[in-house]
């Protein structure tokens, strides 16, 4: 709200004889805020989608599924509900949740999916190399609906002979590989599993351990503590 006030040195009562209200509203195009594209159920289960939009105008909220519309079942608070009371078989696949307003349109899409397998883990990078070491970091995908994965990596070298295959810490999407040989080039690749079973391995992921390099600061520090010219004896 704006109010504007209206006096001079003659008329200084600041009252709503003396001003004016005006509320502005801006207005925006409809924007769908979720953190999710992908849910999980079984037949026979109770399911319930939503999506937030916000917007001004209010923005009209529907969903669509196999080409058939359906209304939101409940809006609160700018939340659409979508609800089933027991999947069916029928029910898998992909629903897109439309807003749209006077300024524009907004969809975002959906997938009701069987519980079953993890996704592969995305996003892997390789950083901090070393002579004897690499980090490895990820992101993790899907999780196939069982709530948890855990994530395995396995190293081979240019003749594909395993060097590690090692389980990382549950909840961790970090792991540092130790005990490489210097110069060599290693290939890995990553893998969650969770209680249904395995993702496919990620591509093979080419690492380049570094040289050794020696200097000053590796080698022992010498102290001469006596020597002997007729003997030809020094101690150290």
């Amino acid at each position: 709200l704006y109010t504007c006030l209206v006096y001079n040195r003659f008329y200084n009562n600041q009252t709503s004889n003396g001003s004016s209200t005006t509320e502005l509203i801006v207005q925006s195009r409809p924007i769908i805020e979720t953190t999710y594209s992908k849910i999980a159920s079984e037949i026979g289960q109770s399911l319930t989608l939503t999506c937030r939009v916000i917007g001004q105008p209010k923005p009209n909220i529907i969903w669509k599924h196999n080409d058939k519309l359906i209304q939101c079942d409940e809006i609160i608070n700018d939340i659409c509900y979508l609800r089933f009371s027991k999947i069916l078989k029928n029910d898998f696949g992909i629903y897109i949740c439309i807003a749209e307003n006077l300024l524009g349109k907004e969809e975002w899409m959906y997938t009701i999916v069987s519980r079953g397998k993890p996704e592969t883990p995305t996003d892997i990078l390789v950083s901090e190399i070393t002579s004897t070491s690499f980090k490895v970091q990820f992101s993790p995908s899907f999780d196939g609906g069982s709530g948890s994965q855990r994530f395995t990596i396995e190293v081979t070298d240019s003749s594909n002979s395993s060097i590690v295959t090692e389980q990382i810490p549950f909840n961790s999407y970090e792991y540092t590989i130790r005990g490489l040989s210097e110069s060599t080039l290693y290939l890995f690749r990553i893998q969650s599993t969770n209680i249904y079973g395995g993702s496919p391995w990620s591509n093979d992921i080419p690492v380049q351990t570094n040289e050794l390099i020696i200097t000053s600061d590796d080698l022992p520090q010498l102290r001469v503590i006596s020597y002997n010219s007729k003997e030809n004896y020094l101690q150290f």
